[in-house]
């Protein structure tokens, strides 16, 4: 179950708009958001489907830090904050996970 917020989908935008959490630009597709295992932190999963290195940017509410990690949550890399905004870069059908804490 969510704990976070409610899928919405918003009508200019054929992805989901997730409460606290939006997709701002880069050729992704959000797969997933939940709590981390340890439920101390949230995580968003994405994926490149058109094979090309793409940018991304993630707005995400009220976030204090946030990282990118692997598949099994372990945290790689501590990522810029700015005004909500976390950005990041996906490699052509690379899985992203960003974990972060509010």
């Amino acid at each position: 179950s969510y704990q976070y917020g409610d899928f919405k989908y918003a009508k200019e935008k054929k992805s989901p708009v997730y409460t606290g959490v939006e997709l701002i630009d880069g050729n992704l597709r959000l797969s997933l958001i939940d709590q981390t295992y340890e439920r101390d932190c949230f995580l968003v999963r994405l994926y490149e489907n058109q094979g090309k290195t793409q940018e991304g940017t993630l707005k995400l509410d009220g976030v204090k830090k946030a990282w990118l990690a692997t598949l099994n949550e372990e945290k790689l890399e501590e990522l810029t904050i700015d005004k909500d905004m976390v950005r990041f870069k996906a490699k052509p059908h690379q899985i992203i996970t960003i974990i972060w804490s509010k």
